[in-house]
């Protein structure tokens, strides 16, 4: 061995003995000494994020190669992943519960299916609960001899067989109905399972005084239904004299089955090519419609064969309204050209105002029309 080979070999060593030195010189400082009065030892904090760095160069079990390269440990090392760990990623699910969780996606399937389970158990056994609960109610009543089980649109009602002004509700089906007409009766329902019949006509459960004016002093809390699409046209719209718009409480919606027919064209009279109100031949006979003088909506509209006016049904009929606060229109309509008193006319120009609390100009001027609406003959 010449001495140039042997000054190589004592380099390599050399080098590999200051990489050990460095690698061990590297080691966290030790603890400052205490100081000499006593203090509340705290524990050290550890950094959260830790990861292990193992240098190939220094596996257990391989001996030292001073050729290959090394680097200078640091205390901060970063965290690096590789492709593998990367890819297991796609079989995890976040959920977010209390706190951020990261599930397996086969073991969340697994817990959500049990969860499913658990919630139909869950249900059924309420389902056969409540069946329990009212089946014996149901014959505990039907024992006592005092009320009787109907079927109305297959659901089960309790009355009393002293009248059926008001019925319970004892059907399975945990979801009754707000209201419903039953043998020329409408029942509406006052409290969860209760209740109570409020007239003769379907058109009883709604309230009168919000369809007439748009406003009900007792809000939210009425036990009648409030239902926008029932409202009274706005008379005052029908003349083109409404500059409200939008913040009318009133209907503006040229809908037939609200709008009265054209008092001028029944008597044969209505030149007005623009008129909004509905033109309908009635037979001579034809009485008068309840539902709409006193809700004014009918259903059926224009095909209904009853006239659509706003007037009271029992003073036409009958000549006296047994009603002191009824607000309808109490006269006899023109017919066959004949001229009715002055003050039935103004009383005629005053009807709307009447029944909607709102006031409205003569009934003269109230002969606007719309194109679209048909003329049917009945």
């Amino acid at each position: 061995m010449d001495e140039q080979q042997l000054l190589q070999q004592i380099a390599s060593l050399a080098g590999a003995i200051n990489t050990y030195k460095n690698q061990q010189g590297h080691a966290d400082p030790p603890e400052n000494q205490a100081a000499k009065w006593k203090t509340r030892k705290v524990p050290r904090a550890s950094s959260r994020n830790q990861s292990l760095v193992v240098n190939p160069s220094l596996k257990a079990g391989r001996p030292l190669d001073s050729s290959a390269p090394y680097s200078i440990p640091s205390k901060h090392h970063d965290l690096k992943s590789n492709d593998a760990s990367s890819s297991d990623t796609s079989q995890f699910i976040s959920k977010k519960d209390r706190h951020m969780q990261l599930i397996r996606k086969n073991i969340f399937e697994l817990d959500l299916q049990a969860r499913q389970a658990s919630l139909e158990a869950h249900r059924e056994k309420i389902k056969k609960e409540r069946k329990a609960r009212l089946q014996s109610y149901i014959q505990n009543n039907l024992k006592s001899g005092r009320k009787q089980l109907l079927t109305i649109d297959e659901r089960s009602y309790l009355a009393d067989f002293s009248g059926i002004n008001f019925l319970e509700y004892v059907d399975e089906n945990p979801s009754p109905p707000k209201h419903f007409y039953w043998n020329n009766k409408a029942y509406l329902q006052t409290k969860k399972n209760l209740y109570k019949e409020v007239g003769s006509s379907p058109s009883s459960v709604y309230c009168r005084y919000y369809n007439s004016s748009g406003y009900c002093a007792n809000g939210s809390s009425c036990m009648y239904l409030h239902d926008p699409t029932r409202r009274m046209i706005c008379p005052k719209f029908l003349n083109e004299k409404c500059s409200k718009g939008e913040m009318c409480s009133l209907s503006h919606d040229l809908d037939t089955k609200r709008i009265p027919a054209c008092y001028y064209f029944l008597q044969g009279k209505c030149n007005n090519v623009n008129c909004r109100y509905v033109h309908v031949h009635y037979s001579e006979t034809a009485p008068i419609c309840f539902e709409f003088a006193k809700y004014s909506y009918c259903e059926l509209g224009t095909s209904c064969k009853e006239k659509h006016v706003l007037q009271c049904s029992e003073f036409a009929m009958n000549g006296s309204c047994a009603n002191p606060q009824c607000r309808l229109y109490h006269g006899t309509l023109e017919k066959n050209g004949d001229r009715e008193s002055d003050d039935e006319r103004k009383d005629i120009k005053t009807l709307a105002t009447n029944n909607a609390g709102v006031d409205q100009k003569s009934t003269s001027e109230n002969q606007s029309v719309d194109e679209n609406i048909d003329f049917i003959s009945l």
